[in-house]
């Protein structure tokens, strides 16, 4: 029986309303002569032997969280950290978690997407950057408000404040949603494509606000939903509309690299 569990040989099966089982987030729970947990008065979960931030810790900050994102941390080697959001937050639209733990967006198309922008402007592979999911938990988008969100994210803020100091994080770049939350849906459309100065739970550091690669990715499926032949002129703006948003993507970048001071090719 064992071997067959490990082999995954019997099928995990839901209901229809059920959340994907990738979705949920659980702790390993430790000896208690090797590692002892209490409740701070924060309300959080630590366990004192670890790390403060690690994939399975269990926070109660947030009233109304339906799961912890899993392996919301992605640990690189450059001192950079992108703060993105695979969870949902469109007012209509049902929760959403992403489906692999191996995966740091919410498709492999996503993924594709940032890790070409990522090679072409530094040159590495894009899992060499440190990402953090922000806020860390799926909540339900129908009558989660603009207060809620950022009440979310400033809860979280003390986590990201720990992985800056922790991997001694030079700055930021802040993708999508989480911008929103940050600050405030106006001030978010002002703020994209420009350089930033973040303050998390105190710690002040430089950074960048730019669009999703989901965000990117509605161009590119605008442009392939079109017929070249049949619909040659609106597929030709298209074309160009991608091309445009890509390129912006792509000086913005080289923008917060050369400001930041950050060369990675030796």
């Amino acid at each position: 029986m064992e071997y067959l569990l490990q082999k995954g040989a019997f099928p995990i099966l839901r209901k229809g309303r059920e959340p994907q089982p990738d979705s949920y987030s659980f702790t390993w729970e430790i000896k208690a002569e090797e590692l002892k947990t209490q409740e701070i008065a924060t309300g959080i979960i630590r366990k004192h032997a670890r790390d403060s931030v690690e994939p399975n810790f269990t926070c109660k900050l947030c009233p109304g969280k339906l799961a912890g994102i899993r392996q919301f941390i992605h640990e690189g080697q450059k001192p950079i950290l992108v703060l993105h959001y695979t969870g949902e937050h469109r007012v209509g639209k049902k929760p959403q978690a992403k489906k692999s733990k191996n995966l740091i967006f919410r498709t492999e198309e996503a993924e594709d997407l940032f890790s070409r922008l990522v090679q072409k402007v530094f040159s590495i592979s894009y899992r060499q950057l440190h990402y953090q999911e922000y806020p860390a938990c799926v909540f339900s988008p129908s009558g989660s408000t603009e207060k809620d969100w950022k009440h979310r994210i400033d809860s979280c803020n003390q986590y990201v404040k720990e992985t800056l100091e922790k991997k001694k994080i030079r700055a930021v770049i802040m993708l999508g949603s989480p911008a929103l939350f940050y600050f405030g849906n106006t001030l978010a459309r002002e703020n994209t494509d420009k350089m930033v100065r973040f303050n998390f739970s105190g710690l002040e550091i430089p950074g960048i606000v730019l669009r999703s690669p989901e965000a990117i990715l509605h161009f590119e499926d605008k442009k392939k939903s079109l017929n070249p032949e049949r619909e040659a002129e609106k597929y030709k703006e298209a074309r160009e509309e991608e091309r445009k948003i890509k390129l912006n993507i792509v000086e913005q970048l080289q923008r917060f690299q050369k400001e930041v001071g950050l060369n990675f090719v030796s």
